[in-house]
């Protein structure tokens, strides 16, 4: 509600008949990054409106109106832009979710709309309206927070706020404007407002910032299947290859901080994953092979850098960097005889390999180089590359703006985030918190309004910090590839059962009894399992649903080889189609 001059307000009964439209929509879980896009998962979302109390909004009103102070940068005001301490609001919304309410809801998600009043500033002797935006640390300014955790699902956007205006600089898509959020005092809603009407644009906006918010916060695409999967060990190692005069000691990156970001996730999404806190140096003149796919993947090109002052761009000399495709080519071919020269050069390195375990190794090269020109690290479905510059100094600036900075740009600070970026990209399917698999349109789409903070993903992120979508997420990506693997296997003989009866003969029919009766059980018992997977993931339940997940891997391998068995018994050839 915003007791403002128009006297506006939204039923919270007409909002949800109108979401109840997005709830009939069912959803194909999407990978970002895979040949085939789908999963053999349907995701629906089912929304209930609930108008918060008076008090609640009473004390976002006073928490802003005695957080609200003027904009510096670097010394300077920031002209007609005032900013609100993140916290001061985010513990008003956090109380109320850990209401009564509030915990009735913890096993789901909630968005809460906040639409505040303005707050009055003195300029001079007039009292004006302040157009104010959220800080937090050194990020951009902003009007969307997450809660920190699985324990507190929830999202408040402030529609009073800003606007703001954030995304690339000179082309692409995802750009945050004012039309990004449905801000209603804007003068395109004055017209119905001031009769008391629902303005059918403010109603749509509303709808379609809900919608976004569920694509990206609440269930996202994943951007690949997980190499982190619950039943194969997998070793997270740091690998650094160093130049020949670099300094042992110095660390290329503060991979304590990254192990213990893992640490933190839940017990669900580390089950049989181990992150070796050691890591492992090898330099490159003790590397041949290290050298070799170093010098080929050297590539360069020429780039244009944007100079504010003349407001022109000026083509810079041709600029060197690692075509990490070409780098991940040649580390691959060679990289068994990798790991043996760090057994020579490392004592205890491998201790933890076997048969039965999948190393995930995370390659970084000491190199003034980037990776395909703009990044610090590449995620690849078998291992992560990256690269650290000696200089603390600006590496790269991007082609990135937001008001609060002309210039956003990457230093060596930047390689740890970018590193945890990509490990959770390759180990636990993450996808970018912006992106979104858009089936429409059979591609990638860019939001850059969940961009900003509690995320290491993106060019607007500035520290490792996450948010409860990402540890959902860790969880939920390798529910649903085990889940997905089951699935493929029961569609398979499902397939091959199909092709048998199409030749004139029935596999079933023709098999044992007792092969008859274990089959039928299995059915039901698959039957039972996904009801149950059902409604445990729709509540976020990962610690109960893992069991059932178990159950689902082991009937489908039964099925599987209860259906193999009649094959032979039969002389029937299953053809393995993928």
């Amino acid at each position: 509600d915003n007791e403002m001059e128009q006297g506006f307000h939204l039923d919270e009964r007409y909002l949800k008949r109108h979401l109840s439209a997005l709830s009939n929509e069912e959803s194909v879980m999407h990978l970002l990054n895979s040949n085939s896009h789908d999963l053999p998962v349907r995701i629906k979302f089912l929304y209930d409106v609930k108008k918060l109390p008076k008090t609640l909004w009473t004390s976002i009103n006073e928490a802003i109106a005695n957080s609200v102070a003027p904009k510096y940068v670097n010394g300077s005001l920031l002209s007609g832009i005032w900013e609100v301490d993140v916290k001061s609001v985010d513990d008003v919304v956090r109380n109320q979710f850990e209401s009564s309410d509030g915990k009735a809801t913890a096993a789901t998600y909630s968005l809460f709309i906040l639409n505040p009043r303005i707050p009055k500033v003195l300029h001079g002797n007039t009292s004006i309206g302040a157009k104010y935006l959220y800080s937090y640390k050194d990020s951009c300014l902003f009007n969307i927070w997450s809660g920190g955790n699985r324990k507190f699902r929830y999202t408040w956007i402030d529609l009073t706020a800003g606007p703001t205006v954030y995304g690339p600089l000179f082309q692409g898509e995802g750009c945050v404007n004012e039309n990004s959020f449905p801000r209603v005092h804007f003068n395109k809603y004055e017209h119905e407002m001031k009769r008391g009407i629902l303005s059918p644009a403010l109603l749509s906006n509303i709808c379609d910032l809900v919608s976004k918010v569920s694509l990206h916060l609440f269930i996202p695409s994943i951007d690949r299947i997980p190499l982190a999967r619950r039943t194969i060990k997998t070793y997270i190692q740091v690998i650094e290859i160093r130049s020949n005069f670099s300094d042992s000691e110095a660390r290329l990156l503060n991979w304590t901080q990254i192990v213990k970001f893992i640490d933190e996730f839940p017990l669900t999404a580390k089950e049989n994953v181990f992150v070796d806190n050691q890591t492992y140096s090898i330099a490159f003149d003790a590397c041949d092979v290290c050298t070799i796919g170093f010098v080929a993947s050297l590539e360069s090109s020429k780039s244009s850098n944007y100079d504010r002052k003349n407001k022109m761009n000026i083509l810079q000399n041709a600029d060197r960097y690692l075509n990490s495709s070409i780098l991940h080519s040649q580390i691959s071919k060679f990289q068994s005889d990798i790991f043996h020269l760090l057994k020579r050069h490392n004592q205890g390195y491998g201790s933890e390999n076997d048969a039965e375990t999948t190393i995930f190794p995370i390659f970084v090269f000491e190199t003034p180089y980037l990776l395909d020109d703009d990044s610090l690290a590449v995620s690849f479905s078998d291992m992560v590359l990256a690269v650290s510059p000696k200089s603390g100094d600006v590496i790269s600036y991007l082609d990135f703006t937001c008001e609060l900075k002309e210039s956003i740009y990457m230093t060596s600070k930047d390689v740890s985030r970018e590193i945890l970026r990509a490990v959770l990209q390759t180990g636990w399917g993450i996808a970018p918190s912006y992106q979104r698999w858009c089936p429409i349109n059979s591609r990638k789409v860019t939001d850059y309004l969940f961009s900003l903070v509690q995320t290491p993903f993106g060019p607007f992120s500035t520290e490792i910090s996450s948010s409860y979508s990402i540890e959902d997420a860790a969880s939920r990506n390798r529910a649903f590839a085990d889940i997905s693997e089951a699935l493929h296997v029961i569609s398979e003989v499902n397939h091959h059962l199909l092709w048998y009866r199409s030749k004139g003969g029935d596999l079933l029919e023709s098999a044992s009894r007792s092969i008859r009766g274990s089959f039928a059980e299995y059915q039901v018992l698959l039957e039972h399992t996904l009801r149950r997977l059902g409604k445990l993931l729709s509540v976020q339940n990962f610690e109960y649903a893992f069991p059932y997940i178990n159950i689902l891997s082991h009937a489908s391998e039964a099925i599987e080889i209860l259906t193999l068995h009649s094959a032979r018994k039969y002389k029937t050839i299953l053809l393995d189609v993928c």
